[in-house]
């Protein structure tokens, strides 16, 4: 368990961190799973946009879009420097 601690976990931590985010990116993109797990009462937000996208143009879209891209950028850049940081140290 002290091997894997120190040693296997500090080497995988960058990799699993990318594949955290890379599922939060591919998530918002995966409408059929959305429409499969989405209940009666609750409309997820891959869900709300595509029937947006079908049934009307709506600017509230391409906010939402924006909004999604900067937070990935964001979390990105957030991940960058606290690897980069931990590299140097």
């Amino acid at each position: 368990m002290q091997a894997f601690f120190r040693v296997t976990l500090p080497l995988l931590r960058s990799s699993l961190l990318s594949g955290a985010i890379f599922a939060f990116i591919i998530s918002f993109s995966d409408i059929n799973l959305a429409l499969f797990l989405a209940g009666p009462e609750s409309t997820s937000l891959p869900v709300y946009l595509f029937s947006q996208l079908q049934w009307q143009g709506d600017p509230t879209i391409a906010a939402a879009s924006t909004l999604q891209i900067l937070i990935i950028g964001l979390l990105i850049l957030v991940v960058q420097r606290i690897f980069r940081l931990r590299l140097m140290v």
